[in-house]
């Protein structure tokens, strides 16, 4: 059972505030009509684990639980089962967040609303590219093989992401492991070694006055130092999600770094063709399909890019040759392609192409960067 928050009038027209325990808000609203109770207002209130994991969720719903549902959706209609009831199939899942928010789209869909429609009211899940892909699913009467691709496309992203990550634990646990006996030796070595010299009166080289004196800087400032570089992350990180300037600095550090740089970009251009040739062969005109992808790139470098690309789309430039005026964003090889497809009328599979042949860059170079990043871990422990 969950918990529902109200506002309703009773028979007097008087406010009344509330939460009721109901299967779903279908069920809530039937339990407030025969309380005499009209509501007006009627949400889902969030439990104790719902809001622990939407708390430690760093980007909403993830890729994986959108891939998964929309799979399941899709089997579901391809084998004849009626909406309605496959999304209260589909609604019993362990993650409250994402049963919530399936609930209300059944609800919103048991009244006559579009699936579309329903779920354009819950962006933390469903972008502009997933909704304009199942109106187009809707007005075709292919939702389910829509749902496929959408799955399909979701689970490659998840896939790619994973595995970047994976590959960054070994670097992160070098360095831990370097810094770690870094400070064992200040805390522990440096001071044994000082007050042996100190007892002999040597003259000491400077290397060894420098480590002498890091240790005693260190073990008085440790927690001003801890206190100081805490303040200057959570600035960091303020600063990098939460202005415009701070999005297009970390976006060019990402895309500037060494080894993770190249691995970002393919995953960018891996994310911007899939979503193109969705788009395209889903029946999205260009200019749409091209500033709708901007609206949901993650890097804010490349979604700057997309944006005047598909101003100048407007203005009757090909995309290929707006690409060309970002390099260093957009490869020689992708504009080539989908100059190519342009000229051919085939840029929907070019890009599809294209999204392979980046994905493949990407996990080529993530299994590289974790088979050297496991090396260097086993020459640091041994």
């Amino acid at each position: 059972m969950n918990h529902y928050k109200y506002q309703a009038l009773n028979e007097q027209d008087i406010p009344v505030l509330g939460i009721i325990r109901a299967k779903n808000k279908h069920d809530a609203e039937d339990r407030l009509k025969k309380m005499h109770l009209n509501p007006h207002r009627l949400e889902l209130k969030p439990t104790f684990f719902a809001m622990l994991n939407a708390s430690i969720s760093l980007g909403g719903i993830s890729a994986w639980e959108k891939s998964s549902l929309y799979q399941k959706l899709g089997t579901m209609l391809q084998a004849g089962v009626p909406l309605l009831r496959a999304l209260d199939i589909i609604s019993q899942i362990p993650n409250p967040r994402v049963r919530g928010i399936i609930l209300s789209i059944r609800d919103e869909v048991s009244k006559g609303r579009v699936m579309s429609d329903a779920a354009a009211k819950h962006p933390a899940m469903f972008n502009q590219i997933d909704i304009s892909m199942i109106k187009a699913g809707e007005a075709t009467g292919n939702l389910d093989k829509i749902l496929f691709r959408l799955a399909e496309a979701k689970e490659k992203e998840s896939g790619l992401r994973k595995k970047l990550q994976s590959a960054m634990v070994y670097p992160i646990l070098v360095v831990t492991v370097i810094v770690g006996v870094i400070a064992v030796m200040i805390k522990t070595v440096v001071p044994v070694i000082s007050d042996l010299y100190a007892g002999a009166n040597a003259n000491l080289p400077a290397a060894t006055k420098f480590m002498i004196n890091a240790s005693r800087f260190l073990e008085q400032n440790i927690i001003w130092i801890i206190l100081v570089f805490s303040i200057l992350l959570f600035l960091f990180i303020v600063f990098t999600k939460k202005t415009t300037v701070g999005a297009l600095l970390w976006g060019l550090i990402k895309l500037r770094m060494p080894i993770f740089g190249s691995i970002h970009q393919n995953i960018a251009l891996t994310d911007i063709s899939s979503c193109l040739s969705l788009l395209i062969t889903s029946g999205v005109p260009i200019v749409k399909a091209v500033r709708m992808t901007s609206s949901v790139a993650d890097s804010r470098i490349y979604r700057g890019s997309l944006e005047q690309v598909a101003n100048e789309l407007e203005r009757g430039i090909p995309i290929s040759s707006s690409l060309e005026e970002f390099p260093k964003l957009f490869p020689s090889i992708m504009v080539n392609m989908i100059s190519a497809g342009e000229e051919s009328g085939t840029t929907d599979k070019m890009l599809v192409s294209l999204s392979h042949f980046y994905e493949t860059e990407a996990d080529t170079k993530i299994k590289s960067l974790s088979a050297a990043s496991s090396r260097s871990l086993l020459f640091c422990s041994g």
